[in-house]
């Protein structure tokens, strides 16, 4: 039982590290996309300018996410968009039932 549970446990942590770095190769893809796409119009400048003030965005979007959820706020339908899925699924249930 505890060997299972230590076996399943570090399945997913190997699972979320190879995830982060399929993302990371996919985020380098994306970037050098995006460098080849830019640089021709606005230059070298800008484009840098605008690639790093788009990173620095998600990492804040996720930071504050992270913050977030240690703080302890983030209970089940706190935010508008829980609430909104949270209620679509409530209903999908509830149609499946009256069929």
């Amino acid at each position: 039982m505890l060997q299972s549970f230590f076996s399943s446990l570090l399945r997913g942590a190997l699972l979320a590290v190879l995830a982060a770095l399929t993302a990371a190769v996919g985020l380098g893809f994306l970037t050098v996309a995006a460098w080849a796409g830019l640089a021709p119009a606005l230059g070298p400048a800008w484009t840098a300018a605008i690639l790093g003030i788009g990173y620095l965005l998600v990492a804040t979007i996720l930071a504050l996410l992270a913050r977030n959820r240690r703080s302890g706020r983030a209970s089940a339908g706190s935010s508008p968009l829980e609430s909104l899925i949270a209620g679509f699924l409530h209903g999908v249930q509830s149609g499946g039932r009256s069929q």
